[in-house]
């Protein structure tokens, strides 16, 4: 729910009656939260309407006065007075014209800062999500890695077996040249054998 006025209004007295210096920070934080461009503008009718319950400067004549010049003195005074207050009505114009030059710099700087903080707030939303998106991805890198790790073992698995085949087919060749060879010797000696046809002649007939 949004602040109102009157609420910041009604912390402002509670702060003023406590001799708190009711600033925009005082202010907020009595108040827990709230944005400084609606209180900053609060403020300042709150300040306003504390002015004008001042009222006009009244000096009275003081006593000791008040036979000698009765007459001439009273006016004397008066126009002193008077004087006196046109210049500090002269005084209180400028005052509230560099006031208000004042908060009119603090209400853009209020309007800046929650600029900022919505910004900070949208930054900071971006980098959770981001923070997340890359939890996701690492995830997923990490399943990848353990596949590809799992392909690997079974790639240097097959290569093993393909190395074991090779020299397994490597022995039976050399086995079959060895039997080869066997072969043509045992041959050559049947064949030198008396009685045993030569090599590539046919037995005799039957």
């Amino acid at each position: 729910m949004a602040i109102t006025p009157e609420q910041i209004h009604a912390v402002a007295d509670q702060l003023n009656d406590q001799g708190v210096n009711p600033t925009l920070s005082a202010v907020r934080k009595a108040l827990g939260s709230g944005s400084f461009t609606t209180i900053s503008d609060a403020m300042t009718t709150w300040r306003a309407n504390q002015a004008a319950k001042k009222g006009p400067i009244v000096v009275p004549l003081p006593e000791a006065l008040a036979g000698a010049v009765a007459d001439f003195g009273g006016l004397v005074w008066s126009t002193a007075v008077e004087l006196a207050t046109a210049r500090l009505a002269s005084e209180r114009d400028a005052f509230e014209q560099e006031r208000q030059q004042a908060d009119q710099m603090r209400l853009e700087a209020m309007e800046l800062a929650d600029s900022l903080a919505a910004d900070l707030a949208k930054l900071q939303q971006d980098l959770a999500q981001a923070t997340g998106r890359a939890t996701t991805a690492e995830g997923a890198l990490a399943g990848v890695q353990g596949e590809l790790t799992d392909v690997r073992i079974r790639a240097a698995a097959a290569e093993s077996r393909a190395q074991e085949l090779s020299e397994r087919v490597t022995a039976l060749t050399e086995e079959a040249g060895r039997l080869h060879k066997h072969n043509e010797q045992l041959a050559l000696v049947l064949a030198q054998r008396p009685g045993n046809p030569e090599p590539g002649q046919d037995g005799p007939a039957r």
